[in-house]
């Protein structure tokens, strides 16, 4: 009896260690009668599906109640397998009745009689969620570094000085353009990837990383279609337990886009500084000033035209407020300008004012207004003006010109027209009169052609003196033709008087006209 309470005793310890065993590695067990077709299940078992004993039972299918349905067909293909005595290795999830998902490991081995008929099928299932979540995070960091590197198109590297040896991630395939299969794995291979210009200085860098420091550097490389990027490799060493150089580990970055942008924006750069350049000759060079006020006038910036046109240098109006440059009609006007564009700054301001420049001349503006508040680079009201004194003394000139005789001042024959229009119109609303004398002279065609056309003129400038002298200087005298002459005269109270006005002007010429030489 002794024996037998000590064998049972071993027993106990022997179950107590396989039960405290399988809890500690998660690692359930069961064995499948197939003559009886029962199922004994360990007490592990059911803590992995945390369940009761009585949950399961003793029927090997029951398990499948347990069995996540992704993975069903999988568990359902290995049951029948178990059933029949074949072996099998599988991983699988399980769903527990409060819904928690589980990764199982499970392996079965086959008990077979003497006359080799499988008889017993025994297996063991593991609790792998902990090892798999690690695992499957693990793969998910791993794509989402692939990810990542491909996006920034970064690759990394590391080189076993003692072996020579590269190890490349799968970004770096793509940033040298070649396959996997083709990549070398050594130095010198690697360095003739690089474009024969920039192999120095890669040299070089390794050099210095080898000898204990990092670095970083910019290179080419070169491809077949003979386009090339542009790359940026950083790298530092790595140290044995000695504080020997071993390896080097490090990144490539494929910078070509980035560098193309440089270079266009450096081309963009260059040809902003040309035109800005061009500009500011064009305005020191131009007639035109430009300034740039503040809404209650201050002068914040002025082109260096101002001193050819206004006298004053840029540095004299500058900080200044604009209104102080003006008279007091034309300062008023100035406001109205500014007013204008302040309430709408959609609209343009074009007008005219009198300036009076730092030597007292007088001239006369085109200003335009254009309100650019709203513009960070401006922030102000943009005034462009321009001198058009000579322009409008011009325009003076030609409309004089349109309206009298260039030979001898009197109104045209245009002139003459719209003045007999107006006479009439008057002479109707006032119920007056006036007298209209036409005086022809004759022989001017012979004088021509005898002495020439300089003696004509000299010669209608002296019967327009008399006539002026006879008339006096506010008498209303137009040469409408060569040698047609109409006289305006009004206020008047007789015919007498009107005729004796005509016998005068016919006397002018009874005498000889002297013409000098």
């Amino acid at each position: 009896m002794a024996f037998f309470s000590k064998y049972k005793k071993e027993l106990e310890l022997i179950k107590e260690n396989i039960k405290y065993s399988q809890q500690l590695a998660r690692i359930g067990s069961w064995t499948y009668d197939i003559e009886k077709n029962e199922t004994y299940f360990t007490d592990e078992v059911h803590r992995i599906l945390e369940i009761n004993r009585e949950e399961l039972g003793n029927r090997l299918n029951n398990f499948l109640l347990f069995v996540h349905p992704y993975d069903m067909e999988i568990v359902k293909e290995a049951t029948r397998k178990a059933e029949k005595g074949e072996e099998y290795e599988i991983e699988y999830r399980i769903k527990t009745p409060n819904g928690k998902v589980k990764f199982i490991h499970e392996k079965t081995i086959t008990i077979y009689a003497k006359d080799g008929k499988p008889v017993k099928t025994i297996g063991v299932i593991q609790d792998i969620t902990e090892r798999k979540l690690i695992e499957n995070n693990l793969r998910e960091l791993g794509e989402n570094l692939k990810l990542a590197q491909r996006i920034a198109g970064i690759g990394s590297w590391k080189y076993d000085a003692v072996n020579n040896k590269f190890y490349v991630s799968e970004e770096m395939f793509n940033i040298f353009n070649i396959n996997p299969q083709d990549f070398p794995d050594d130095y010198d291979s690697v360095l003739k990837l690089i474009k024969r210009d920039d192999r120095n200085k890669v040299q070089e860098a390794l050099r210095e990383i080898l000898e204990g420091h990092t670095y970083s550097l910019e290179f080419r490389i070169p491809y077949k279609d003979g386009t090339e990027k542009y790359i940026i490799g950083r790298g530092e060493p790595i140290f044995d337990k000695d504080g020997q150089v071993v390896a080097a580990i490090g990144t490539l970055q494929d910078i070509t886009e980035n560098k193309l942008l440089l270079k266009e924006l450096e081309c963009k750069q260059a040809e902003l500084e040309k035109s800005q350049t061009k500009f500011q000759v064009l305005i020191q060079e131009s007639n035109d000033v430009f300034e740039i006020i503040a809404p209650d006038g201050t002068i914040m910036y002025i082109s260096d035209a101002s001193e050819k046109v206004l006298g004053y240098k840029p540095e004299e109006r500058i900080g200044r407020k604009i209104y102080e440059f003006y008279d007091e009609e034309e300062r008023k006007k100035v406001e109205k300008m500014i007013s204008f564009v302040l309430n709408d700054e959609s609209k343009k301001f074009r007008g005219e004012v009198v300036f009076t420049t730092k030597s007292g001349k007088k001239i006369t503006l085109e200003v335009n207004l254009q309100n650019l508040l709203h513009e960070p680079a401006i922030e102000g009201i943009i005034v462009n003006f321009r001198d058009i004194t000579a322009r409008m003394e011009m325009e003076k000139r030609i409309i004089y010109l349109s309206y009298h005789d260039e030979l001898t001042g009197l109104p045209n024959n245009r002139y003459f027209r719209e003045r007999l229009r107006l006479q009439c119109q008057h002479a109707d609303e006032t119920n007056t009169k006036f007298g209209l004398f036409m005086l022809d002279i004759d022989g001017i065609v012979h004088i021509h052609d005898f002495l020439g056309h300089d003696y004509v003129d000299r010669l209608i400038i002296e019967i327009v003196k008399k006539m002026k002298e006879f008339l006096g200087e506010d008498a209303f005298i137009s040469r409408y033709t060569d040698d047609h002459f109409a006289i305006f005269i009004s206020g008047l109270k007789t015919y007498e008087e009107y005729e004796k006005i005509a016998a005068g002007l016919t006397n002018l010429f009874i005498y000889p006209f002297k013409i000098d030489k």
